[in-house]
């Protein structure tokens, strides 16, 4: 949920930056297919990449370590989290800080890719962007499973993220307790009743806009529709103004929640007029399923019959989205009436203000010893 990342920073510099040996931990880059990202519509590559963090026991020999996997935010990409642009946060000096001094427990720390050119896809399954939840919660664990030595139980696995990526490790650790065992959602994207309409997301400036964007597009052939459709997508994303961000923000929501095959290219489902009333109804409702639906996703979380050891949502005093604020309460009060154990830690920034600190101080140390923990 943060205003656009320079986009003159490619995968180039990221391999530079997983040759980190010496001191402490390693940090090693790794590509992979992942399964569940072929065939998606918008030709978004299954081609992936990981940033991962190997602790300083790692290279001595064959003890296995629990596994943190920390989910980027929205227009994110890896470098993010290992090259200093989050107040000079890079995590394997963070990790080996943490680690020397005793504060961390040794675990292994993986960085999956979720960037695109919309940005991202909020964690969830589509056929216009692929199966970014399968990608983590199958094809990534599998891959760290197999090619490191991970203690392979969902006890010695957390979640971890900021943003887009806190949202989504709430969402999958309570979908996948069978294979998570603890969360923590950095100012998590999620909604109380009243989120969707404070959150703008569905504002008449982007309802009329969309309308206008498809009438201009008839007559298109395929390829300069697909075209128009991701310039249209960067210009808003590669804009300064943080309303026009939010256009491109809310491109990207709408096709991981509204995907219909059945419309025309780019196959977004919007709650426009045309739809008829129960038509409307169910376009809001995945609308506000995305960010929102807690009652239901808690229902689902209890029935699994199993429980995550840890949950901690945090969220800003100071916080840039308000919204958000009022979403973590209601998660938290949901959770806490139905039962289920949960820590809320509010600092005093906002959404982005000493993240670097907060991930070395709090959500870093706070996981590995959980982690740690649940594995012995």
């Amino acid at each position: 949920m943060s205003p656009p990342l320079c986009r003159a920073i490619s995968l180039l510099p990221l391999l530079a930056l997983c040759s980190c040996t010496h001191r402490g931990g390693e940090l090693v880059c790794r590509q992979f297919d992942a399964p569940s990202l072929v065939g998606n519509r918008f030709g978004v590559s299954a081609r992936q990449q990981l940033a991962i963090y190997l602790p300083p026991s790692y290279r001595e020999g064959a003890r296995r370590f629990p596994v943190l996997y920390l989910l980027p935010n929205f227009d994110n990409v890896i470098q993010r989290y290992t090259g200093g642009s989050y107040q000079g946060f890079r995590l394997k000096e963070a990790m080996d800080r943490l680690i020397g001094k005793g504060a961390a427990a040794e675990v292994i720390v993986v960085v999956p890719n979720a960037h695109h050119f919309l940005g991202g896809s909020w964690y969830r399954n589509s056929p216009l962007t692929g199966n970014w939840e399968d990608y983590i919660v199958h094809d990534v664990v599998h891959y760290m499973d197999r090619h490191f030595r991970t203690v392979a139980a969902a006890a010695a696995r957390g979640l971890a993220g900021h943003g887009m990526g806190g949202l989504g490790a709430l969402e999958l650790g309570l979908k996948h307790p069978d294979r998570f065992g603890a969360v923590y959602a950095m100012s998590p994207a999620v909604f109380d009743p009243d989120g969707l309409k404070d959150s703008a997301l569905l504002s008449p400036r982007q309802l009329s806009q969309w309308q206008a964007l498809l009438a201009r597009w008839e007559g298109l052939d395929e390829a300069a529709l697909r075209r128009s459709f991701r310039d249209y997508v960067q210009e808003r994303l590669n804009s300064p103004v943080r309303e026009t961000f939010f256009e491109g923000l809310a491109v990207s929501y709408a096709a991981a929640v509204a995907p219909d095959l059945a419309l025309p290219y780019p196959h977004i489902a919007w709650p426009v007029p045309g739809n008829g009333a129960d038509g409307q109804r169910a376009l809001l409702r995945r609308y506000e399923e995305g960010f929102g639906g807690w009652s239901d996703k808690l229902a689902v979380y209890r029935a699994r019959g199993h429980a995550l050891s840890a949950i901690t949502l945090e969220d800003g005093g100071q916080e840039d989205f308000p919204w958000i604020c009022r979403g973590v309460e209601y998660v938290a009060g949901l959770m806490r009436a139905q039962g289920i154990a949960v820590s809320v830690a509010v600092h005093s920034g906002g959404h982005e203000s000493g993240l670097g600190r907060r991930l070395e101080s709090a959500m870093l140390p706070a996981m590995a010893n959980a982690l740690q923990a649940q594995r012995l």
